[in-house]
């Protein structure tokens, strides 16, 4: 399965990437990049019989149907084919489409309406002559029908395939606009809700939400009152949405828990022309020369107009909207008809410079807001506030390269930067709160919490001295216990304090701690504000020093937690029961390229992403899965009990790599054909 939000970043670009939720936000101050690859179109020139598209459905294979103002097609997602109406005008407009649940599709027209079973089209006659505006259907072979002469038709379609037709109120309603009397035109239809088969509301020009119910229609005196509706929409959870005209610079959007109760949303929408429902509390709003708005649970998300899609949304002004069952959201305009794609990557901007678009990092909080850390400091979007889908730079980390990103056990939200690490940042105040430099403090490496030793290395000499570095497979908790028997006096010692301007890494939290990928440095763990270098100790190879990245795998049945190091010429390493060794045996292949990203767990497929390609470490087996690419970042999975890994590459795009039982290694690519900004990214 696809992931549910997955974002890389980009190098030598000014966008970031997305696979969720799209598009132009109209709250952000900072410029959107709009990826022409979510957008698509079917036009006169595509084979539509004409560009005014008024109605829009899919049936059940998956194709798309199209009422235009030229008659009915059909579009496969290959070619266009103008479809006659037995009985009706092959030219005439289309104004409503829908398919009930048995695949019949009930087609409303300026002069009547047909139904389509079977291959075969089937008039009705007692809406002939008669503009068809609008269809609900519920269950196989019912349908409603709205007409311009007043009524609600109720249609029954028998097994023979004839439709008996039914007209509610028996007699014509009529307008109360003074500028067009005669036959109350009726625009749109929704369900009332659990009050029955035959209740449901239907939006009026000139006499504003009216309800029916038992063979009879009743005005709703709502306040305030919309009186010409022209879309009506219940949204996932049965709350009514209603479209009416509007003034310039006025909403016509209203959201009617209580249809006698509507609350205006939103504002300078102008007339709201079309609505259509997508998944949770989606709507998808069409206006007459304003675009399309996208609201969830009454609240903006995004809004898409010619301009601000540089043409990927054709014209501004919409007649239908349908979403698909794979979540396409398709608008009928008066250019023809735009296909959007909201799972399709696009490109995002993070800030105004091009440092600021260049993203090392990523990170979601637990308390939901995405961070971005980049050549020109840490940015967050807080998708959850009123400024939802922009970007904010955070001050205390300003013209600084952010690495890495982390949350430790007690919440505190760390940054390793070029500057260091920065503890605790705080995301909301805008005045810096830079880490203080790290004293010297003494500490008791006999005790356990904030003064536990520190793991050495495997290859250390065992000796019982205090100050010596300890045996092989000991453990502070032992060493402790042993000298408090000997009620022996414990000598201590200064922590040596982290050189400043040393880049951090990598953060992990691994057995309730917190330890530090600091490059030049090596491993470190943080206590409080106190950083102890763990690995490697004494004059140490300046390889070993050279470490790039953690991945912390959870004990398991039999098997000890372990850190795993990454370095950039020394290998693979391991932190297990407080000792540093050698990863070795099938894992000293990695030996020969820099290990750039760890992710996953043995049990279920550890990923290494590398200078020399990406490998999968399973069931004790190294695994090369592509090669040839320089992997900067891993995020690792399981689908259908197979491990998969999607992974940036400098220069090869967004791999996704899967190790199928019996099929063996699958990878895809996603690159600039598909949408990708830039082919080199460096963080998921």
């Amino acid at each position: 399965m696809l992931l549910a939000f997955v974002v890389v970043s980009l190098f030598a670009s000014v966008s970031l990437l997305s696979l969720s939720t799209a598009a132009q936000n109209t709250n952000s101050s900072t410029p959107q990049t709009t990826n022409l690859h979510q957008w698509g179109a079917v036009t006169l020139f595509h084979g539509l019989p004409s560009d005014r598209v008024r109605a829009i459905a899919q049936d059940a294979n998956g194709a798309m149907w199209f009422g235009t103002d030229n008659g009915l097609a059909r579009y496969d997602g290959r070619r266009t084919q103008s479809v006659a109406i037995n009985g009706l005008a092959a030219t005439g407009r289309v104004l409503a489409l829908r398919f009930d649940e048995g695949g019949a599709m009930w087609v409303g027209t300026d002069a009547g309406a047909a139904r389509l079973s079977n291959g075969e089209f089937r008039l009705l006659e007692e809406t002939k002559g008669t503009a068809v505006t609008a269809i609900l259907t519920r269950g196989a072979g019912r349908a409603w029908l709205t007409t311009a002469r007043g009524q609600v038709l109720v249609c029954d379609a028998q097994a023979d395939g004839r439709v008996n037709v039914r007209a509610m109120p028996s007699e014509s309603l009529q307008s109360a606009d003074v500028d067009a009397p005669g036959a109350l035109a009726l625009t749109s239809l929704a369900a009332a809700g659990d009050a029955g088969n035959d209740a449901l509301y239907a939006g009026t020009s000139s006499r504003g939400l009216m309800s029916f119910e038992d063979g009879a229609a009743k005005e709703i005196n709502s306040r305030p009152r919309a009186y010409f509706i022209e879309a009506l929409e219940r949204d996932a959870r049965g709350v009514l949405w209603l479209g009416a005209r509007a003034r310039a610079g006025e909403s016509g959007l209203y959201l009617a828990k209580d249809p006698a109760q509507p609350a205006r949303v939103g504002e300078g929408l102008g007339t709201v022309t079309a609505l259509r429902a997508g998944a949770g509390g989606d709507m998808w709003v069409g206006t007459a020369g304003r675009g399309v708005f996208h609201f969830r649970d009454s609240r903006l998300v995004e809004r898409f107009t010619f301009a601000g899609t540089a043409g990927g949304l054709r014209s501004d002004q919409i007649y239908s909207i349908n979403v698909d069952r794979e979540g396409v959201v398709w608008f009928g305009t008066d250019r023809g008809v735009c296909r959007f794609d909201p799972r399709s990557p696009r490109n995002e901007r993070v800030g105004e410079d091009a440092q600021s678009n260049f993203v090392r990092a990523l990170y979601r909080t637990k308390g939901g807001a995405l961070l971005c850390g980049t050549n020109r400091g840490l940015f967050v979007r807080d998708e959850g506030g009123a400024n939802a889908s922009s970007w904010r730079q955070v001050a205390e980390l300003e013209r600084q390269s952010v690495y890495a990103i982390a949350e430790d056990a007690a919440g505190r939200l760390l940054v390793g930067a070029s500057g260091g690490l920065h503890v605790n940042v705080n995301l909301q105040s805008r005045p810096p709160s830079v880490e203080k430099p790290t004293e010297p403090r003494e500490v008791d490496e006999t005790t356990d919490g904030a003064g536990a030793t520190p793991p050495q290395a495997e290859e250390s000499d065992a000796t019982d001295d205090a100050n010596a570095k300890p045996r092989q497979g000991a453990t502070p908790e032992r060493d402790a216990a042993s000298e408090r028997a000997k009620t022996a006096k414990v000598e201590k010692k200064s922590v040596e304090r982290a050189p400043v301007g040393l880049t951090v890494r990598s953060i992990r939290v691994f057995q309730g701690a917190t330890y530090l990928a600091t490059f030049g440095r090596g491993v470190e763990r943080l206590d409080g504000e106190r950083r102890t270098l763990v690995w490697p100790t004494g004059d140490a190879d300046a390889a070993l020093r050279e470490v790039t990245t953690l991945n912390a795998e959870e004990g398991r049945a039999g098997k000890s937690p372990r850190l795993w190091i990454g370095t950039t010429r020394a290998g693979l390493y391991l932190l297990e029961n407080s000792v540093v060794k050698a990863a070795g045996g099938e894992l000293d292949k990695l030996k020969g390229s820099a290990i750039r990203a760890i992710d996953g767990a043995e049990e279920r497929g550890l990923w290494f992403g590398t200078t020399g390609g990406l490998y999968l470490f399973d069931k004790g087996a190294l695994v090369e899965m592509a090669s040839g690419v320089e992997v900067r970042a891993v995020v690792a999975g399981v689908a259908d009990g197979s491990p998969h890994a999607w992974c940036a590459t400098a220069g090869g795009g967004l791999l996704r790599a899967a190790l199928v039982e019996g099929v063996g290694r699958i990878v895809s690519r996603l690159d600039a054909e598909q949408g990708l900004a830039s082919a080199n990214a460096f963080a998921l």
